[in-house]
């Protein structure tokens, strides 16, 4: 049997509540899901409802766009209860001829889904047989209200976490970016020139010095500057190559190229700040990842 192809983001286009996000891009049900009950804590009572677009996107790129009304938490709607995968889920199976709500009979039912052709069953049966769409988003009923521990506002909480679905989402982005930061410094000191930069200025402008004379076959100039400028270099070519303090325009085309620059290097030379030592480093190197 093939493996159903899974949701991998979810997305609240518009909402008539004034606290549903609609810029965050959910990862999972179970995230949704415990924000949709969020709104629930502020949804109209006595019937009325927040009417709330979304769309869900699957891992071919394929969407789902539809439409819950979110009702306060005290009072979900018959079948629903404010669950976005069950509301799929009940949707997908009426316009297949499975599921017969509780409002109508057997026999109206089946003469609804019969006038609505067998394309439109179909459709939604070829959906469901593609596409993994639980019963359930997962978010266990509670009712107690936390207080979450980011923004201070109040949720309903799914994974005993105590933040809530937005900060949740943040906390996963901002640890995915340390990772990111991480790994970057590992790879880095790992590096044959790292230890170069540790040891300096006169050690790294000796180290570019080199590693452009043994790409280009010529000689180079990489000098640290003075006073409030010490920690500046330009890199250039030597004295002997330039024409009244200026360099060639064959020397500043090849400087470019060995810098992978996509412009020309200028006449008076290529300034490197005191922050940028590391990849102009690598790109002496023919390293250009870094830039």
């Amino acid at each position: 049997m093939t493996e159903k192809i899974q949701a991998v983001g979810f997305k609240i286009n518009w909402s008539e509540s004034n606290v549903a996000d609609t810029h965050t891009i959910f990862k999972t049900w179970r995230h949704i899901g415990q924000h949709i009950r969020t709104i629930a804590l502020n949804a109209p009572k006595g019937g009325a409802y927040d009417k709330t677009n979304f769309t869900i996107t699957f891992a071919d790129e394929g969407t789902y766009n539809g439409r819950l009304d979110i009702q306060h938490f005290t009072m979900p709607y018959p079948g629903n209860e404010n669950d976005l995968a069950q509301h799929v889920n009940s949707l997908c199976r009426f316009y297949t001829g499975e599921l017969c709500p509780n409002h109508m009979t057997e026999e109206d039912y089946q003469n609804t889904v019969n006038n609505l052709g067998p394309e439109i069953r179909k459709e939604y049966a070829d959906f469901l047989e593609t596409y993994d769409i639980p019963e359930t988003d997962g978010v266990v009923p509670v009712s107690l209200l936390f207080i979450c521990l980011g923004c201070q506002q109040p949720f309903i909480e799914v994974d005993l976490n105590r933040l809530c679905g937005r900060c949740l989402y943040d906390q996963e982005a901002k640890d995915a970016e340390r990772k990111e930061r991480d790994e970057a410094r590992a790879a880095k000191e790992a590096d044959p020139l790292y230890p170069i930069l540790r040891e300096g200025r006169t050690a790294v402008t000796k180290k570019m010095r080199q590693l452009l004379r043994q790409r280009s076959g010529k000689t180079w100039s990489v000098t640290g500057g003075r006073g409030t400028g010490w920690g500046w270099l330009d890199i250039s070519a030597p004295p002997s190559r330039l024409e009244g303090y200026r360099m060639i325009e064959a020397d500043r085309i090849e400087l470019a190229e060995l810098l992978g620059k996509d412009r020309m290097i200028h006449c008076q030379g290529e300034s490197v700040s005191p922050d940028n030592w590391w990849p102009y480093l690598l790109a002496c190197r023919g390293d250009y990842s870094n830039d």
